[in-house]
């Protein structure tokens, strides 16, 4: 199938889940919605709740870490009538289909589905028609295309949780770390719209807020032995390298460096963690595309994309799921 065929296929499905949504909206019908606890599926379910209080449509969300017996038995026995499934469900659809309930699965991981299931259950997923959801697109990004697709303006807004969903989900890996596939259409339509700022270059975490020593003794991934977790060991690299951590008495910021500082320390580091056995593949992790949110302040966890994921990710494992939505509800 070539690349326009599958996304013609994908609008297809689109359009399906859709006419859903409008179904709940036109028949004023309560929803019950079941999302994954990482931050795609969090993202996702922020989306979509976002767009149905929008719409006045009452909802009950729960959020799950997998279906199992226990969540099949709660869809079974609980009231609603309509079910939404994020970011899960597309391998359990053999039970699903025997809920006898209107069910719309969201999700981007490979299903196990024939054609007599989908006959019995709605399922947006990539990987029907042919675009890979390991790395084209997350369940983030669905809903995002669900939402624009739904409200067809003022949906910018949810450009933001789509992009960190797949962010959270590692779907970074192409060239020099960037999003590709549909995710990259997100991106591309962000930067159009002034919402997000791409930029290549050093990826240590909280880069931009952190001073260096801290910056550099944080980044766990990838995990520099010798540097990672150990704020002296990092103090004397710089030292060794020749850029002095130091300036008026103070720790420098990433933003003092000059431009040849910035070139001196992305080789050194890259040299110095595959001199301790970090493969080349994940000491490149270090230098590559950067994702910036442009409404957040440069002095805050949510400037950075991939620092927002990681608040996210926190969120859901501290089972702070109300938390993780509201970020994203109180900007709205």
């Amino acid at each position: 199938m070539s690349h326009i065929s599958r996304l013609d296929s994908f609008y297809n499905l689109l359009e399906i889940a859709t006419n859903f949504i409008k179904n709940i909206v036109e028949n004023d019908k309560q929803v019950l919605i079941i999302s994954h606890y990482d931050a795609d599926g969090l993202s996702s379910a922020a989306i979509l709740l976002d767009l149905l209080l929008s719409e006045k449509i009452l909802f009950h969300l729960k959020i799950a870490e997998q279906v199992d017996n226990n969540l099949l038995t709660f869809l079974k026995e609980n009231e609603y009538q309509y079910i939404i499934l994020l970011d899960m469900g597309s391998r359990s659809l053999n039970f699903l289909c025997n809920i006898g309930k209107e069910i719309l699965i969201l999700d981007h991981h490979e299903p196990l589905i024939s054609d007599k299931m989908r006959e019995k259950v709605n399922v947006l997923n990539p990987h029907i028609v042919g675009i890979n959801g390991s790395f084209e697109i997350s369940t983030s990004g669905i809903v995002y295309f669900l939402a624009k697709n739904f409200l067809r303006k003022n949906y910018e807004k949810y450009i933001i949780p789509a992009i960190v969903g797949a962010l959270g989900d590692r779907q970074d890996i192409g060239p020099q770390f960037r999003l590709v596939g549909l995710n990259e259409k997100i991106i591309e339509e962000g930067v159009r719209k002034g919402i997000i700022e791409t930029k290549i270059g050093l990826r240590l975490y909280g880069l931009n807020r952190n001073p260096l020593v801290k910056a550099l003794a944080y980044t766990m991934d990838p995990y520099i032995p010798g540097l990672s977790g150990n704020e002296n060991a990092c103090f004397m690299f710089f030292k060794r390298i020749g850029i002095n951590p130091i300036k008026n008495g103070k720790l420098r910021y990433f933003s003092s460096l000059t431009n040849q500082e910035v070139k001196k320390l992305a080789t050194e580091l890259i040299k110095y963690a595959i001199s301790k056995g970090v493969s080349v593949k994940n000491a490149e992790k270090l230098f590559g595309v950067n994702y910036y949110i442009l409404s957040e302040d440069k002095n805050t966890m949510f400037h950075d994309a991939r620092d927002y994921s990681i608040v996210l990710n926190a969120c859901g494992r501290m089972e702070r799921y109300d938390l993780a939505i509201l970020i994203f509800n109180e900007k709205w």
